[in-house]
């Protein structure tokens, strides 16, 4: 079983290969998960000629119900951007419009996964979210750094997730009262 971190990733890689606006593919790289220092070490900005996503990474908190189990939420973050003529202001509000369209398209395939896990359409292997929080969800214009002139849109959700998670004092061997 994958852990939340690979599987978010596969999902979104997934999501990345088969949207019909981004279509990534090892030949023609569109979609990336670098850190941001990775990215910016690149020495040089990348052409985001085409739709382009990028997973940010993402916060993990605990939901503690006081009950027989814990839940894990996460706070995703991920960018959907292209190339822009520079000093072209209508131009970056209108790719900020379609890339808002494309977050929401990804934003609604994560809930329908969630809502049809029994029948998700997702790769082998790969988990659906079991809760996307749409009140949670923003949507906010950037001129990401990483690439050449490019804008389009930020966009954040949070999610629950099923894997398993325990805090037991016996994790580690304690040492014992002096």
């Amino acid at each position: 079983m994958m852990d939340n971190l690979e599987n978010t990733s596969a999902w979104f890689a997934d999501a990345a290969t088969r949207h019909p606006q981004i279509l990534h593919t090892p030949g023609d790289p569109r979609f990336f998960e670098l850190e941001w220092d990775e990215m910016m070490q690149a020495g040089r900005p990348l052409a985001a000629k085409h739709w382009t996503l990028v997973l940010e990474d993402y916060t993990e908190r605990v939901r503690d119900n006081d009950g027989d189990y814990l839940s894990t939420l996460q706070d995703l973050a991920f960018v959907v951007v292209r190339h822009v003529k520079p000093g072209a202001a209508q131009a970056k509000h209108a790719t900020f419009e379609a890339a808002k369209l494309i977050g929401k398209s990804i934003i609604a395939k994560l809930k329908a996964d969630a809502s049809l896990d029994c029948d998700a359409d997702v790769p082998a292997g790969v988990s659906p979210p079991r809760h996307v929080d749409l009140s949670t969800v923003t949507f906010m214009p950037v001129m990401h750094p990483a690439f050449d002139h490019a804008a389009g849109c930020r966009v954040t959700v949070r999610i629950r997730t099923d894997h398993e998670l325990t805090f037991e004092r016996d994790e580690v061997a304690w040492l014992p009262l002096a």
